[in-house]
Formats: structure tokens, C-alpha cells, sequence
């Protein structure tokens, strides 16, 4: 065969790779959107380790127990302080809260 030929073979099937390699079905970059704007909001969420410091430099108390509990379909994180007055307080954080009260 030619040598022509068989770079201009070669070149085709580069070609040819790169191409499929690049082209993404419409389906999968809508996915990829999905997957990127679920990790964007649980970014914009607030961690329950987030949420406990924040109440204990708040509050400046010491955190005695924190969970995350489901209210009317909102995640909350529930952070039990025990206050430098010996007062124990329960603070409700909600996850989407980004506020430092």
C-alpha cells in the first residue's frame, strides 16, 4: 500500500477517535448538569459540624450533643449547647442557613 495511503488511513481513524472521544450523547451532559447542581446545593449546604461551631462561637457554650432531624421535608441540624451561664439551650440550624447569628 501507498504511503499516501496509509497516513491519510491513519489521519482518517485519529480523526475518527477524537471525534468519538469529544462527542457526548445529550443525555449524558444533561446528567453531568444534574450531577453538578445536586453538588452545588450540597455545597450551599451547611455540615452539621458547620452548624455546632457555629452555635458554640454564638453562644459561646460548649456543644453537648448535635443531630440532623427532617421537618416538614427541610433537613435541621438540632445542636444541644450548654451555656457559660449553665444553661442548657437547643438550637435549631437549618441546613440551607447560612446566617452566622
Amino acid at each position: 500500500m501507498p504511503m499516501k495511503i496509509q497516513v491519510f488511513i491513519l489521519a482518517l481513524l485519529l480523526g475518527c477517535a477524537a471525534l468519538s472521544v469529544e462527542a457526548k450523547p445529550p443525555h449524558k451532559q444533561q446528567e453531568r448538569g444534574n450531577d453538578e447542581r445536586v453538588a452545588q446545593e450540597q455545597d450551599d449546604a451547611v455540615s452539621l459540624d458547620r452548624a455546632a461551631a457555629q452555635v458554640r462561637r454564638n453562644t459561646r457554650g460548649r456543644v453537648l450533643s448535635a443531630d440532623t432531624e427532617k421537618h416538614n421535608g427541610d433537613r435541621v441540624h438540632r445542636i444541644k449547647v450548654l451555656t457559660p451561664e449553665g444553661r442548657v439551650r437547643v438550637i435549631n440550624v437549618d441546613e440551607h442557613d447560612k446566617g452566622d447569628r
